[in-house]
């Protein structure tokens, strides 16, 4: 609502917030008021086509090979923002809980939560010490504010003994 003088121009700015990717259609009517009838009304359609941020790691996966039980290995992945806009995040800890014989993870990343800037980047250190002699293979979930579909790493290594 609001009042416009003649010979003057007026600026208005629409901001929509969406909640999931996908075309968005709103129909608007605005009236021109004079004398307390309305004048002439002017039909607005306002689309919005949503598509999903672009925020991505720098590669799905990483390979430690074979570790000697007890051996710490660390790997750092990126977590990138192509966007104008900052972005939070949080790592789903269930995802890659594994415990070894000492009770300390088999598998730790860190940071597990933060916020990568406008096109900017967040390391990922990802640390590995297997405490078993077998495969282990994590497929660590990721989630991104406002990015509707799901990303992840994937983690594989080996811990073998030396007899």
């Amino acid at each position: 609502k609001g009042m416009i003088l003649a010979g003057k121009r007026a600026e208005m700015v629409f901001e929509y917030t969406p909640d999931k990717a996908c075309l968005t259609e709103s129909f608007w009517r605005f009236h021109i008021i004079e004398n307390g009838s309305s004048v002439m009304s002017v039909p607005v359609l306002l689309v919005g086509d949503v598509v999903e941020p672009d925020v991505s790691l720098d590669r799905g996966h990483v390979n430690f090979g074979t570790l000697k039980l007890g051996q710490v290995q660390t790997e750092t992945v990126y977590l990138m923002n192509a966007e104008h806009l900052p972005f939070s995040f949080s790592l789903d800890k269930k995802s890659f809980e594994a415990l070894g014989s000492d009770g300390r993870p088999v598998l730790e990343i860190e940071p597990t939560s933060g916020v990568v800037g406008p096109e900017g980047q967040v390391p990922l250190n990802v640390r590995f010490r297997p405490m078993h002699e077998r495969d282990y293979n994590f497929n660590v979930r990721i989630n991104v504010r406002k990015k509707p579909g799901r990303m992840s790493l994937n983690v594989k290594g080996e811990g073998y003994r030396v007899v």
